[in-house]
C-alpha cells in the first residue's frame, strides 16, 4: 500500500497504538542520576497563639489571659480551665492603643426549672376562703332583693 508521505512508516510492532512511527521521534531515554545535596533539617517551629477575633478561648492563668494577642478593633473572651473567671480583653482600633481587660467572677445559679418551682408556689392569704365567698353571696341576694321591693 503506497502512502502519500513516505516519511510515515506503518508497523506492526510501533510503540504507539495506532500502528504509525515518526520516523525522526527521539528516543525516549531514563535521564542519567544527578545526586543532590540532602535538605537541610528545620529545626521544629513553636506553636504561637494565633490572634482570635471574638469568640471564647481557654487559658491556664491570669497572666496568658493578659498576654494573649487580640487584633486591633476586636475582643475576645477569655475563660479560665477551671471555669472560676471570665476575662473580656478588647483592643482598640490603633495597634498603638492599650488593651484593656475586664475581669469576671463566675458564680452558677440554680437551674431553671427550680426557679419556675418557686414562682407556682401561691400565697394563699391573698386569697378568700369559701365561707367569706359564701357569706358575700348572701350578702348580695339580700341588696337584690331589698332594691327589687324598692323598685315595685
Amino acid at each position: 500500500m503506497t502512502y502519500p508521505y513516505s516519511n510515515y512508516v506503518s508497523g506492526t510492532n510501533s510503540p504507539n497504538s495506532s500502528g504509525w512511527t515518526l520516523p525522526y521521534a527521539p528516543t525516549i531515554t531514563q535521564a542519567p542520576y544527578i545526586p543532590q545535596a540532602p535538605m537541610p533539617t528545620q529545626n521544629p517551629v513553636q506553636p504561637t497563639q494565633q490572634m482570635q477575633n471574638g469568640g471564647l478561648v481557654y487559658v491556664s492563668s491570669e497572666e496568658e489571659a493578659i498576654n494573649y494577642p487580640v487584633a486591633p478593633g476586636y475582643w475576645v473572651t477569655l475563660i479560665l480551665y477551671d471555669k472560676t473567671y471570665c476575662y473580656i480583653k478588647t483592643m482598640g482600633f490603633s495597634q498603638y492603643d492599650k488593651p484593656t481587660i475586664e475581669k469576671y467572677k463566675m458564680i452558677k445559679e440554680e437551674s431553671v426549672e427550680t426557679e419556675k418551682a418557686e414562682k407556682k408556689e401561691l400565697d394563699l392569704s391573698k386569697f378568700a376562703l369559701r365561707s367569706d365567698v359564701d357569706r358575700l353571696r348572701t350578702d348580695i341576694k339580700k341588696l337584690k332583693d331589698k332594691v327589687a321591693i324598692s323598685d315595685v
